[in-house]
């Protein structure tokens, strides 16, 4: 399922501080445009370093996790990309074109809980993960829809 997106003008990152319960709103400098894939770069590269970060811009969210996992997601449709699993880049199509995203979708998701969980589109498995900021991604969900 391949989608494209209107490219948004605002971005916002939050670190997120799990041993201490915090959530640290980063700052980010304003630009002409965001480019999804330097986004995806740099989420990939939070995941590596096993460091928990949710970004949001237009309808789309990407986080990484602890486990060093990484998503992009879109609430609204209830899509999902894995970017990174356990701190390895996954292999995913994203790409930036004129005034729009291009983001191949590889599964749909949900929240219960405090469980992420992921159907694959082609072969239709669930998979459940646990250790994702479910309660901070429910309330960034909540505030874009």
């Amino acid at each position: 399922m391949i989608g494209n997106m209107k490219k948004p003008q605002q971005l916002h990152r939050f670190l997120l501080k799990p041993k201490d319960d915090r959530v640290q709103r980063l700052n980010v400098p304003e630009r002409d445009e965001i480019l999804i894939v330097e986004e995806v770069e740099r989420i990939i590269s939070f995941a590596e370093h096993r460091r928990c970060l949710i970004a949001y811009f237009g309808n789309l969210i990407l986080f990484s996790t602890e486990r060093g996992d990484a998503w992009l997601i879109d609430p609204k449709r209830k899509y999902a990309l894995c970017l990174a699993l356990a701190g390895k880049r996954q292999k995913f199509e994203v790409s930036d074109k004129d005034k729009k995203y291009m983001i191949a979708w590889t599964s749909d998701f949900y929240i219960i809980s405090n469980k992420f969980v992921v159907t694959d589109d082609k072969t239709k498995r669930i998979k459940t993960y646990y250790g994702y900021p479910t309660k901070e991604l429910t309330g960034f969900i909540k505030r874009k829809l």
